[in-house]
């Protein structure tokens, strides 16, 4: 029996033998993987396929978030999302990069005892679209753990990444879809950094809006 990949195939070489070098097939659905925009480049005849997350872009609902903070030694950067109660889910991805050691830390369900103080603006990756994120997200620098920790409570929290960035280094989510995780609605999140050392420390953060079919 031929199954679907064989028929798609089958398709797109009997378009390049027919000698058509501008079709393209738009949204094919295989075993429940969405290839969007496949067909045919008019330059190089070669097939041409993006993947789910580089179409969410052209459609206005990718969005990212980058910035930089300085640390004295123990101080402590808390980074909160709040996800909208809503089916249309947030599928992330994420790198922290650190001049010094650091501890981080990402929690799921917290509880904001005040909310943190500065506004995290966040940024379309279509800069053509007026489209916006359903997502807050805010942050605070804190003088120590303990101070951070009366203005986020994470006790009851799931903690779901965790590790140490020595100096010079980088960790987190790779940055590709295969490290992606989808967050739950509703929730809050917490990103938290303590400086063992004091130094510079970056984050990218990027995802997508997206319910599902």
């Amino acid at each position: 029996m031929i199954n679907k990949y064989a028929i798609l195939l089958i398709g797109l070489l009997s378009l390049v033998l027919s000698g058509c070098t501008s079709a393209s097939i738009s949204n094919v659905d295989v075993d429940n993987v969405t290839l969007s925009g496949v067909g045919i480049d008019e330059s190089t005849e070669t097939l041409q396929i993006i993947d789910y997350s580089h179409h969410e872009i052209y459609s206005g609902n990718h969005y990212f978030v980058v910035g930089f903070l300085d640390l004295a030694l123990n101080e402590v950067l808390d980074i909160t999302w709040k996800q909208p109660n809503t089916t249309t889910w947030t599928h992330f991805i994420w790198m922290i990069e650190t001049e010094s050691e650091y501890e981080w830390y990402i929690y799921e369900d917290v509880t904001p005892i005040n909310n943190l103080s500065n506004n995290i603006i966040i940024h379309n990756s279509n800069r053509n679209s007026n489209k916006t994120s359903g997502t807050i997200m805010k942050y605070t620098l804190f003088a120590s753990l303990a101070d951070a920790n009366a203005e986020t409570n994470i006790t009851g929290a799931t903690g779901i990444k965790r590790g140490i960035i020595g100096s010079g280094k980088q960790l987190g989510g790779d940055v590709g879809r295969e490290s992606e995780i989808i967050l739950k609605q509703g929730s809050t999140y917490l990103l938290r950094g303590i400086a063992k050392g004091a130094g510079y420390i970056t984050f990218d953060m990027e995802w997508y809006e997206h319910a599902n079919k």
